[in-house]
């Protein structure tokens, strides 16, 4: 299985978010999803949904593909 790293891209759009001096709303707003949605990314297992990842990959400028990550078959039996 193949999953977008979500921690990395979280912390990239935070990066971004501060050197644009923005709010974690104002964020949101600019790519049109929940703040919640934003701010959740750090805490999932796995990674946002694919939606979540193309938009907030878009808003950083960068392509989704390069945050993603291999998980062997092996990490879902746990």
């Amino acid at each position: 299985a193949v999953v977008v790293g979500a921690h990395d891209l979280a912390n990239e759009v935070d990066v971004r978010r501060q050197e644009q001096d923005l709010t974690w709303k104002q964020v949101a707003e600019s790519m049109g999803v929940p703040v919640a949605a934003v701010q959740g990314m750090t805490k999932l297992r796995y990674g946002p949904p694919i939606g979540l990842a193309m938009i907030t990959a878009r808003w950083i400028r960068r392509s989704a593909a390069s945050f993603m990550t291999e998980i062997p078959p092996s990490a879902f039996n746990s």
